[in-house]
């Protein structure tokens, strides 16, 4: 579904709802539940919102309409600047991630008048995560129509008065709020977002496995998956466990980061693929802090705590694994030496997979069921004479009879008298 939306007072409140089409205009106290300013001094001038740094470096407004990591989108502003600065800018922002921190993350494009050249940059806690692409504008004025466009997942390009300037590949875009930012000052009119819905890309083969959510691929039968900032991400295997299921699930599992936090872990018990932290069990490895993590999930809350503990190696792959011992009792070990046995009573079965918030790799993954814990062994009947009498000689012969009869089309009702 295409939603169109040009920012206007009267149905700026509306807008995320029923995706109008709507135009920015002079009511400011309607105006703001879009557009705020997160730092400097914003204000807005007749049908323009605008922004002025005063000395106090990158100053920052933000809409309430924000884009997600898999929607397609035109962000399009007509554009003032003036100032002398060669080095100033007035920009428009996207996914910008953290409205306490905007400084966190997020994306730039715009223009500096003072040396009448465009700039684009993305940042990362202050720094260019991508470099700077600068370049020159064909005009010497202060008023450009400014337009960034996502082309597919990681495409997007960027336009100054109609005219493509540039394209970048923004890998594992996560999504964020869309704004303004200048270090001078910037006069913003005529704005409009228009969200397109959510690109088709071409499923990834993962043979047995469906990725949830996050970046999963399957190479020589080793699984990778990719969280790209966007938290927890998931990746299922088609094999399920029952609640009674006996099981031992292993897997060789690696992890690069520097984050103590961040982990790549075995999952199971996994309940409902739409929304996989409704409920599922988690163990796996921290290898920013050399820690292993075991915990079980209920609609993103620890239903019994988290457990950690340290790892005896400083390296970043292991043997992980989980037994299921009895009815309640799971047993959780490292490089095959056991370091912690758990309660789970009530265990009701799931999916097994994968989950990482950062990066992960799988391997030699194993999953073995051992059997039914509450079916009762089966053992051989006993004979009994007087449910299975033995077949007379009789009988038998009429039994070959008939089978022989009915080759031949022949019926045989024929009853034997002992």
């Amino acid at each position: 579904m295409k939603k169109s939306i040009k920012l206007t007072a009267v149905l700026i409140t509306v807008v995320m709802i029923i995706a109008s089409a709507v135009s920015l205009n002079a009511v400011a106290e309607n105006i703001e539940t879009s557009f705020h300013g997160l730092t400097g001094a914003w204000n807005y001038e007749g049908s323009a919102f605008v922004g002025k740094s005063g000395g106090a470096g990158d100053v920052f407004a933000i809409s309430d309409i924000t884009v997600k990591a898999d929607e397609m989108f035109t962000y399009e502003v007509t554009v003032t600047s003036v100032t002398d600065n060669p080095d100033f800018n007035a920009s428009l922002i996207f996914g910008l991630k953290n409205t306490d921190d905007p400084k966190e993350r997020f994306y730039d494009f715009g223009i500096m008048t003072g040396s009448h050249r465009w700039i684009r940059f993305d940042q990362t806690n202050g720094i260019p995560e991508s470099g700077v692409n600068v370049g020159d504008l064909t005009e010497q004025k202060n008023t450009y129509t400014v337009k960034i466009v996502r082309n597919s997942s990681d495409e997007f390009e960027y336009f100054i008065d109609g005219v493509s300037m540039i394209k970048f590949t923004h890998t594992g875009f996560a999504g964020g709020y869309f704004g303004m930012m200048t270090n001078d000052n910037g006069k913003y009119e005529n704005i409009k977002i228009t969200i397109e819905g959510r690109f088709e890309e071409e499923p990834e083969d993962l043979g047995d496995y469906r990725a949830l959510s996050g970046k999963w691929k399957l190479k020589d039968g080793v699984l990778t998956g990719n969280s790209n900032g966007a938290g927890d991400v998931f990746v299922i295997s088609n094999k399920k466990v029952s609640a009674d299921d006996l099981f031992t699930y292993e897997a060789t599992v690696t992890s690069e980061t520097d984050n103590p936090d961040f982990n790549a872990s075995l999952i199971f018990g996994l309940k409902n693929p739409d929304d996989p932290k409704e409920r599922f069990f988690d163990f796996g490895i921290m290898t920013g802090s050399q820690r292993f993590i075991r915990f079980d999930q209920t609609n993103g809350i620890p239903e019994s705590g988290v457990d950690v503990g340290n790892l005896s190696e400083n390296k970043n792959t292991y043997t992980v694994k989980i037994v299921r011992n009895s009815v309640d009792e799971f047993e959780y070990f490292i490089d095959n030496v056991s370091v912690l046995k758990f309660t789970h009573a009530g265990f009701e079965g799931g999916y097994v997979g994968m989950m990482t918030n950062d990066n992960g790799t799988y391997e030699n993954v194993k999953l073995t069921i051992a059997g039914n814990e509450n079916q009762p062994e089966e053992n051989e009947p006993e004979e009994n004479p007087d449910t299975n009498p033995p077949t007379s000689d009789a009988a038998i012969t009429v039994a070959v009879f008939a089978a022989c009869a009915a080759l031949a089309g022949i019926t045989v009702s024929k009853k034997i008298k002992k």
